[in-house]
């Protein structure tokens, strides 16, 4: 039987040992520190990677390609940023000429909060640097691709302009084909649809917006939004694009892309029509408007330059 003095003996020993202090072994403590490298390593290292990738030719190639597929969520954050925190005029006076007045439709609510929330500047500007730095793995693409279509379709489609304008079809059929690039590089989604419907995918959204863009101006869209929004076309290779002829040769070659026809020539007309657009006609809107624009471009027009050029030179092999 136990005594008094056997529970008081018992309780003073329990008292003891919660009072000491815990010993942290040896081992314990090297496993964290290794643990707390490797989380900075994982940061720095794609950081370090993406420096050393510029330093070549085709490295500088994936990244221009990278910055032009995250540039839109990381430009808009970023100037939401710097109006919050360093006074800049912040995206009030590019929506406001876009013809954009907030979230709209059965999207609306996603939009408000992944756009528009206190919060939303800062997770998007972390995804997209973490996307063009290739930090996270699979994370950054889902959720600049999920944040392109809710943008797509919970902002731009809605706009002032209506939805049948020339302008609210290119942004909405950027938006859309950028965001498909990235959901349809997950392997989520591929194991869901089959690497074929993807590929398939990926090829329309490369061309899709140049495609889009002839078929509009073949029927002879209004410009009045755009026009209201720029004060016009910069440059002499402008002209190329303006040219009667150049949107039946677009049409032609993206049908030609597309069907497999012929995929040399027609990647280097449409990328020359990515690349033209981005220096003449995107500059003159509104910023931060004017860089995404130029970002979109580049990386539809890089990636097509891509599949013409050996990797490591500028110069298509035809």
């Amino acid at each position: 039987m136990f005594t008094a003095s056997h529970t008081t003996s018992k309780v003073t020993l329990r008292a003891r040992v919660a009072t000491q202090p815990r010993r942290v072994s040896r081992a314990n403590r090297h496993s964290r520190s290794r643990n707390a490298a490797v989380g900075i390593d994982d940061i720095t290292g794609p950081i370090n990677d993406t420096i050393k990738e510029v330093q070549s030719i085709g490295g500088a190639k994936d990244v221009v390609q990278r910055l032009g597929l995250y540039g839109a969520p990381l430009v808009f954050s970023a100037s939401a940023l710097q109006a919050l925190h360093f006074g800049g005029a912040g995206n009030a006076a590019a929506m406001k000429a876009a013809g954009l007045a907030g979230p709209a439709g059965p999207l609306a609510p996603l939009a408000a909060i992944m756009l528009f929330s206190a919060a939303s500047p800062y997770i998007n500007f972390l995804m997209a640097s973490a996307g063009v730095f290739k930090i996270g793995d699979e994370i950054p693409r889902l959720y600049c691709g999920v944040l392109y279509v809710v943008a797509a379709i919970g902002i731009w489609h809605f706009g002032s302009a209506g939805a049948t304008d020339i302008w609210t079809r290119h942004w909405t059929v950027w938006h859309l084909a950028l965001g498909a690039h990235l959901l349809t590089a997950t392997n989520k989604i591929r194991n869901v649809l089959g690497s074929s419907m993807c590929d398939g995918i990926r090829k329309v959204a490369t061309v899709g917006p140049a495609m889009l863009m002839a078929a509009l101006i073949c029927q002879n869209s209004t410009w009045t939004a755009w026009q209201a929004a720029s004060s016009g076309p910069n440059g002499p290779l402008a002209v190329l694009l303006i040219h009667p002829l150049h949107k039946y040769v677009s049409l032609g070659a993206c049908f030609a892309y597309l069907t497999g026809a012929e995929t040399k020539f027609s990647s280097v007309f449409i990328a020359f029509t990515y690349f033209i657009a981005a220096a003449s006609f995107m500059p003159p809107l509104v910023a931060p408007l004017c860089y995404i624009g130029i970002l979109m471009n580049l990386h539809n027009g890089m990636a097509l330059w891509r599949e013409t050029t050996p990797k490591d030179s500028l110069i298509p092999a035809l």
